[in-house]
Order: C-alpha cells, then structure tokens, then sequence
C-alpha cells in the first residue's frame, strides 16, 4: 500500500488484515463501508470509512494515530515534512493524530494527509 511509503511505516505495504468484520453496503456498483473499520497495526490505531467501485475507484478517510517516537524515527517522511511546512515542532506525546484521504484507483492511489486535529489540539492547549 503507498500509504506505507507516505507515512514512513513498512508494516503497511503488504498489509493483510484478519479477524475483522466489516459492515458494508453494496450498491450502484460501489461497495460501501457503513461504519468505521477500526483495526491496529502495530502500535498504529487506524479508523477507516468508504468506499471501493467495480471500477476500481477508491474514496477512503483513514484516522491514524500515530506512535509520535515513530516520527522522530522517520522525520524525513511526508509526516514530518508537513509538520516542517507547518512551523510545527516534533510532538512529545504518546500519538501523533493524522487523517489520510484515499482517493483515485486501486492501482493509483491518491493520498494526501492532514494534521487538522493535530493543529487544533495544539492550539487548544497553548
């Protein structure tokens, strides 16, 4: 999965997830999650809602929180360069929250990343 290059985490690139159940719904050639997947990788803790087309379209929001003694560890990834674009230091607490947006094709995933949450709960505590 790209997402494992994106966030620096090699876990993810062959990830094979078992013992879950999603709930989902199939219609107009999309099969759609009705509820958050929740699942742990590592000590990664992912949330994950959408959708995945007979076309092989791709539409998912991913919530991680993120170990943030895993980002000191990678500060060269897309994690830590958003970090760098936003003035924001390195955290020091157990996670590091971030969305992923999934989009485009099963064979061209698009993903981009924010820190919305983590920005909020900065400046909530400032």
């Amino acid at each position: 999965m790209e997402l494992g290059k994106v966030i620096g985490v090699k876990t993810f690139d062959n990830l094979l997830l078992t013992g879950i159940n999603p709930k989902y719904l199939i219609k107009d050639g999309r099969v759609s999650l009705t509820e958050p997947l929740q699942f742990t990788v590592d000590d990664f803790k992912i949330s994950a809602i959408g959708s995945s087309g007979i076309d092989k379209t791709i539409d998912f929001t991913m919530d991680i929180d993120m170990p943030s003694a895993h980002l000191q560890k990678v500060a060269t990834t897309t994690v830590a360069d958003l970090f760098k674009q936003k003035s924001l230091a390195l955290p020091t607490n157990d996670y590091v929250h971030l969305t992923a947006y999934i989009t485009g094709t099963i064979d061209k995933p698009i993903i981009k990343l924010s820190l919305k949450d983590f920005a909020k709960a900065t400046v909530a505590a400032i």
